[in-house]
């Protein structure tokens, strides 16, 4: 049975597997082809999948 997706795991997956040692900033991580695709998939803007991905390496930076 195939699993329904999730934005959280798609960012999970993201930040884990794509360009993972780069720290890069989400105005780079936009362009990425990954963050390109999931924005498209959940009707997202590139720029909000790429600060979530950044948020998700970064967790000690939340307020």
């Amino acid at each position: 049975m195939a699993k329904r997706p999730s934005l959280r795991e798609a960012v999970q997956w993201i930040a884990l597997n794509d360009a993972a040692g780069d720290d890069d900033l989400p105005e780079l991580m936009a362009g990425y082809i990954s963050v390109l695709l999931v924005a498209d998939l959940f009707g997202k803007e590139p720029i909000d999948i790429a600060r979530r991905v950044y948020t998700e390496r970064h967790p000690e930076e939340q307020a």
